[in-house]
């Protein structure tokens, strides 16, 4: 009834205590896997500071826009609207 969800901890314990030398292997296998992970996640960091970095100067260039069509602050105007949303 109880033989689901320990498959690895099953095939470790073949033979008694695992020994020294599929110990190591399963840990470099588990850091092969963080390694890979870590890398991901840099790369995915990377292309969100790109589209962050293209979203700021849109914004900038949306701000300027309004700054010379009203003739005042853009962040007045962004006020305005965050209290009309609420």
């Amino acid at each position: 009834a109880g033989g689901t969800g320990g498959g690895r901890a099953g095939a470790a314990q073949i033979g008694g205590p695992p020994g020294v030398q599929s110990y190591q292997v399963l840990l470099q296998e588990r850091e092969e896997q963080h390694r890979l992970h870590i890398s991901s996640l840099k790369k995915q960091i990377a292309q969100l500071k790109e589209a962050l970095q293209e979203r700021s100067q849109q914004l900038k260039g949306v701000q300027e826009s309004l700054k010379r069509a009203t003739g005042g602050p853009a962040e007045g105007e962004e006020a305005g609207a965050a209290s009309q949303g609420g």
